[in-house]
């Protein structure tokens, strides 16, 4: 059972697209069967390569490819759980949501959404928004926050990493 009380907070700024993905992978390893993420930002900010380290993280074997989501929607990846890829790029939250009804309510798996804002008060918890600014031309401010105290192992392992 996760509280739901005060917003935690955690920053990371990352310098280029393999940085992104080592802190997707330490993010990914710390993650549980039920977890949430929403990927926030704008096109090229790495949402993308940040999905890939999450993968990485747990254990979706390299092979098995990461990629943007826009034209497929999602699908669903094997690893210590299984990885629910999502995109709602062209979709709006309700299509997101009948579609991918399966990943996002499967407290089996972890979801990780991109373009994930409209979903903002509609997944239950445990919910970790991760949003994505340009910082520079390869630079990328990283902003992890949720309410659920089930993220306070993540927030410190994030915070060691930076």
């Amino acid at each position: 059972m996760t509280s739901v009380d005060r917003v935690r907070v955690a920053r990371v700024t990352t310098h280029g697209e393999a940085e992104t993905v080592a802190l997707g992978r330490r993010v990914g390893e710390a993650l549980e069967a039920g977890d949430r993420l929403l990927l926030i930002g704008d096109l090229g900010a790495g949402k993308t390569r940040f999905a890939k380290g999450v993968a990485l993280g747990l254990g979706v074997p390299p092979e098995r490819r990461v990629t943007s989501q826009t034209f497929t929607l999602g699908g669903v990846l094997p690893g210590r759980v299984p990885l629910y890829h999502y995109d709602g790029y062209r979709v709006s939250p309700d299509t997101l949501l009948e579609w991918g009804e399966e990943g996002l309510d499967d407290d089996r798996g972890v979801a990780v959404v991109e373009w994930g804002a409209g979903l903002r008060r509609r997944l239950a918890e445990p919910v970790l928004f991760v949003r994505f600014s340009f910082r520079g031309e390869t630079d990328r401010l990283i902003r992890f926050y949720s309410r659920s105290s089930r993220f306070e192992p993540l927030f410190a392992r994030i915070s060691e990493g930076s």
